[in-house]
């Protein structure tokens, strides 16, 4: 009896082997098949349908523009005037470096073109500078407070950023006369005017531009600044001994001339006193 069981299971097994190698055998002819002739397209499926949403006639598809990599501002002078560097390992011409080949004292390779370029595109992150510079000793001037800035700073405008640097010096001198502006009570700010007109020109010449554009500056930095006494009203002083003192120490007939005329623009009466002063010397 137990024999027949045996004999029984093994005739099984043995069938379900049959038939699973006539199976593999089936799979292994289809698979030959595909590899000689290639996949029909019966059996390649197709991509699904998209689904398509019919725009009413007359209305336009909203486009929405990415216009982040606008918004990135160029960093360096030579991006910002838009002079591809030559190698991207190079640094960035900025600070110290920028100045010194502005003002012709460092070698470089780029052509006058170029430099002519950079000094032009430059001149605004300069005198915004300055400005800063100027502006921030008036407002320390009026609160009786006294915090030299560095003579380096990042300025950025809507060009671009760029690393700015000027002479320590040039920078102590243009804070102390920001500093006495605003207790300048002489019209026209004489005390402070001429010395800040010679420094201006001078650090503009200093970058081979012209002096004029120095003066200019001067004028309008002086312009912003408003002498006010305790009581928040403008304050009109007449002739004083500040102004005598400037006419005495002048170098020359022509540098009287010049307080003469600044004080004409302001007070007809003053241009007798400072003409009978000039006759009786």
């Amino acid at each position: 009896m137990f024999s027949e069981i045996l004999t029984w299971f093994i005739f099984s097994g043995a069938c379900c082997l049959i038939l699973l190698l006539i199976l593999l055998m089936d799979r292994l002819q289809i698979l030959s098949k595909y590899l000689v002739f290639g996949v029909p397209k019966s059996v390649v499926p197709l991509p699904e349908k998209q689904l398509t949403i019919k725009r009413p006639k007359g209305v336009k598809p909203v486009v929405i523009k990415d216009d982040s990599a606008s918004k990135v501002k160029p960093t360096g002078i030579e991006a910002v005037a838009g002079i591809p560097k030559k190698k991207e390992s190079s640094k960035i011409l900025e600070g110290r470096a920028l100045y010194m080949l502005l003002s012709g004292k460092a070698k470089t390779n780029r052509s006058k073109d170029q430099i002519e370029i950079i000094r032009k595109e430059y001149e605004k992150f300069f005198v915004q500078h300055l400005k800063d510079i100027f502006e921030k000793a008036v407002i320390d001037g009026r609160a009786k407070e006294e915090n030299i800035p560095e003579n380096s700073k990042t300025i950025d405008m809507v060009s671009g950023t760029v690393f700015s640097w000027l002479p320590l010096v040039e920078v102590e001198e243009l804070y102390e006369l920001g500093r006495t502006a605003p207790n300048d009570r002489t019209d026209g700010f004489l005390l402070v005017r001429k010395k800040l007109e010679a420094l201006l020109s001078k650090l503009f010449q200093s970058i081979e531009l012209e002096g004029a554009k120095g003066l200019k500056l001067s004028s309008d930095l002086l312009n912003n600044v408003i002498v006010e006494n305790a009581d928040g009203k403008p304050k009109k002083d007449s002739m004083n001994g500040e102004v005598m003192d400037l006419l005495d120490n002048s170098n020359s007939y022509d540098d009287k001339v010049t307080v003469v005329r600044m004080l004409g623009n302001s007070d007809t009466q003053k241009i007798a006193q400072v003409v009978k002063s000039m006759l009786n010397e």
